[in-house]
């Protein structure tokens, strides 16, 4: 079986494929608008930096929202078609969770240093008192170096901008879905017990 005489406009369009560049990517509006969030979160009081966390969380719930309702839909007819199957998919969305984890530990990393290194600083300037201009410009400063050196790093390694700038954009709302419903779970149980 000859895949280029098969099929030759796949076979022609993976051949002349061209690479993207780390140069091109860092170019992009993903790259800036990556470093732009992340100096606002950096110079941002701690309520702006809350208000800016769920921003990111309501856009990425706007996107991902009709997405997940629908896998939902179909997980429960699946489930409701023959019960023993949602055991199965549990396992599969779980090993999936932790292949895609495993996979993509650099730009977990990333993502930590993205929303942790701001809460850091503003650590510093409320409870230090470092709360001068020379703290906040070399803080910020410092951060956009250490996240853009970071970046061209994971360009190397994955390639496109807009895949590492909606990963690190989304980890918010993925702690929230992962955290919220053990937490409903627990306040419901707490609930029933006192009536």
């Amino acid at each position: 079986m000859d895949f280029k005489h098969n099929y030759p406009k796949l076979a022609d369009l993976l051949t002349k494929r061209v690479d993207i560049s780390r140069k091109e990517q860092q170019q992009s509006r993903w790259h800036w608008l990556t470093l732009i969030l992340f100096g606002l979160l950096t110079v941002a009081t701690f309520s702006q930096q809350l208000i800016l966390v769920t921003l990111f969380i309501a856009v990425v719930a706007v996107i991902k929202g009709p997405v997940m309702i629908f896998w939902g839909m179909l997980y429960s007819f699946l489930v409701g078609l023959f019960p023993p199957i949602g055991i199965l998919l549990s396992a599969i969305f779980f090993l999936l969770n932790i292949g895609t984890f495993t996979k993509n530990w650099r730009m977990t990393l990333v993502g930590i240093y993205f929303y942790f290194y701001p809460v850091g600083v503003m650590i510093l300037r409320q409870f230090v008192h470092w709360d001068n201009v020379w703290f906040s410009a070399g803080a910020l400063l410092l951060g956009l170096v250490l996240l853009h050196v970071m970046l061209t790093k994971l360009y190397q390694r994955y390639g496109i901008g807009r895949t590492i700038f909606w990963y690190v954009f989304s980890i918010p709302f993925a702690l929230l879905t992962a955290l919220l419903p053990s937490r409903l779970k627990t306040k419901l149980k707490v609930y029933h017990k006192n009536n």
